[in-house]
């Protein structure tokens, strides 16, 4: 069976250069691996076309306008019957994670997947380990929870019957997507490690409650409800970004006071 793997990158040739490797180490299973670089101006872009890119193997390089809308023209390539989006600096765990995940989705048939993923500091230490578990659409609508689009497969035809990534989400376009694929499909939960990604981005340094308050504006886009009435989404919602701010700002207030 074959599979499809995107990969966004911009001005990251160590990065891509070990997710290249680590696509390339797969063993048993078929790949199509397509990079989507956003105009890269250190070289990345050069060292990219240098690579062999033939049969299903694809290039893209121009400007685009983010990282989901990178993903989103990758996925619009895509042939597999699965789809996963592995980033600049993204890797696979090992040589066989690819096919363990075509097993189980052969045993089970699922419309969308996720497993575990470890993130790492810039030395390579292991900063924490990522997964909801159990699934929770309260926890995902609330922004309490997300599930980190490395580990997460799909079925490339379901995902583009959700229609891809929402730009207009933002950053928090792949806690979107999920938002929006679970009330078609729950979510099938695979207890392994599936990805290895670097600690840090912009989405790791925004303001205490930002996840909680855009996921209150994508549930309304939704149509959806988080707990049942859209007054008590609205007051739900409040109260996490109070509570998140607290545990944030109390903390580093409480140390520069001592």
């Amino acid at each position: 069976m074959l599979i499809t793997v995107i990969s966004v990158t911009r001005n990251d040739r160590p990065g891509i250069s070990q997710t290249i490797a680590s696509v390339r180490e797969q063993r048993g299973v078929e790949i199509q691996h397509i990079v989507v670089d956003g105009a890269s101006t250190d070289g990345t872009a050069e060292w990219l076309a240098e690579h062999a890119w033939s049969g299903r193997n694809t290039l893209i390089s121009e400007p685009d306008s983010g990282i989901y809308d990178g993903m989103n023209k990758g996925a619009a390539l895509a042939e597999g019957e699965l789809i996963v989006f592995l980033n600049g600096g993204d890797r696979f765990p090992d040589s066989d994670t690819a096919l363990t995940v075509i097993s189980d989705y052969e045993q089970e048939r699922w419309r969308w997947a996720y497993g575990i993923t470890v993130l790492e500091q810039s030395d390579g230490s292991v900063s924490r380990i990522h997964q909801m578990a159990p699934f929770s659409k309260v926890r995902l609508g609330l922004g309490l929870a997300a599930v980190p689009h490395q580990a997460m497969w799909m079925q490339t035809a379901f995902f583009a019957e959700l229609g891809g990534y929402r730009l207009a989400s933002g950053l928090s376009a792949d806690m979107d997507l999920c938002w929006r694929a679970a009330h078609i499909a729950e979510p099938r939960l695979i207890p392994r490690i599936l990805a290895i990604a670097t600690e840090g981005g912009v989405s790791a340094v925004q303001t205490p409650g930002f996840y909680a308050r855009e996921m209150r504006r994508n549930v309304k886009d939704s149509g959806h409800s988080v707990v049942g009435n859209r007054g008590l989404d609205v007051l739900a919602s409040a109260g996490v970004v109070g509570l998140t701010s607290i545990v944030q700002i109390v903390p580093t207030w409480w140390a520069k006071r001592r």
